[in-house]
């Protein structure tokens, strides 16, 4: 790879906020960047309840990036309980944000429609997108996900059921795991309520 990536490694390493700034051109709301920092600073678990339409998928969309892009080898997965969800929203938002990086930055990328790799190590490095529903498959979405980086996106994390964060114990065990939770408080109740 190049020094400039390197430098770019180098220079936002810590900085998240700069880089979704300088690399992807937009300024995060403060909310937005309190959970970018976090995820740099490897929190375990961040949680995030808000409104509709105040940019929660932009912000994980960013954070996915930035974590893809400087912690290797790692493995990210994102969940919705719908997968219209999960691919209208959550993806899509990803893919409109892979377009306005660099070419040097999205070149490195392979996207497909539910998962965006690293061309040059696409089993250590991706991006997942899988589907959190209720029955035994879904429940699974979260588990089993092993490598020294780990990141688990949720969104509309209040409609996930308790049996999905027991099954995301496994993919938390790493040293360096990192659980998002994204949502609307609309239940009084549950794995994501309790989070509050």
């Amino acid at each position: 790879m190049s020094s400039v990536f390197y430098e770019m490694l180098e220079r936002y390493r810590e900085d998240p906020v700069a880089w979704v700034r300088d690399i992807i051109g937009v300024q995060p709301d403060e909310w937005q960047q309190r959970v970018l920092e976090q995820i740099a600073k490897r929190t375990r678990r961040i949680s995030v309840r808000s409104g509709h339409g105040v940019g929660k998928s932009a912000c994980a969309s960013w954070a996915m990036l930035f974590f893809l892009f400087h912690n290797f080898p790692c493995k990210i997965v994102c969940t919705s309980p719908s997968q219209s969800q999960l691919f209208d929203s959550l993806m899509a938002e990803l893919k409109a944000t892979i377009r306005m990086l660099p070419d040097a930055l999205s070149d490195l990328l392979e996207v497909f429609s539910d998962r965006v790799v690293l061309k040059g190590a696409p089993s250590e490095a991706f991006i997942s997108a899988r589907t959190a529903r209720n029955d035994e498959s879904g429940v699974q979405a979260l588990q089993g996900i092993h490598s020294e980086n780990v990141l688990l996106v949720c969104d509309e994390s209040s409609a996930l059921s308790e049996a999905i964060f027991q099954s995301a114990g496994s993919s938390m065990s790493a040293d360096h795991a990192t659980m998002l939770l994204l949502g609307n408080p609309v239940r009084a109740q549950g794995y994501f309520y309790d989070t509050f």
